[in-house]
């Protein structure tokens, strides 16, 4: 017969087995999460502009830039390339804190966003949001 010690112990073992599933599927879901919004990302950043015409520097070729209100035009393609995805998971007490995060690499993207009018970061956020809502469903 298992005395009172025994059942702790026990359960103490099984309660962590959850937890380091509940966590790991935690950062599961983060890093499927931050693949949508890199796509999301993506699809923002790409398509045609309606602004003015441009002839590109040094080459027999134009790109249509993006007028105000739109997200910017790909002229190089360095603000879709340059895409950082970062996870952090911090352990606590109550079990993990996931943080996931998608920024530029590019030190001209806020100046796009603020400065220009070429907004982005809510189009990507409202095109990634019901993939992300569905994505944590049912997480408890």
């Amino acid at each position: 017969m298992a005395n009172g010690t025994d059942v702790a112990k026990a359960l103490n073992v099984e309660f962590k087995g959850i937890m380091e599933e509940v966590n790991a599927e935690a950062k599961s879901r983060a890093f499927r999460t931050l693949n949508v919004m890199y796509n999301s990302a993506q699809k923002v950043l790409s398509g045609k502009r309606s602004g003015r015409v441009y002839k590109i520097p040094h080459k027999n070729a134009y790109y249509t830039a993006s007028a105000k209100g739109e997200p910017p035009a790909v002229r190089t393609g360095n603000l879709r390339r340059n895409w950082r995805k970062s996870v952090i998971g911090v352990t606590t007490a109550d079990g993990i804190k996931v943080t996931h995060r998608l920024t530029s690499d590019m030190k001209y993207a806020s100046i796009l966003e603020e400065k220009k009018n070429r907004p982005f970061t809510q189009k990507i956020i409202d095109d990634a949001t019901p993939k992300v809502e569905i994505i944590y469903e049912n997480l408890l």
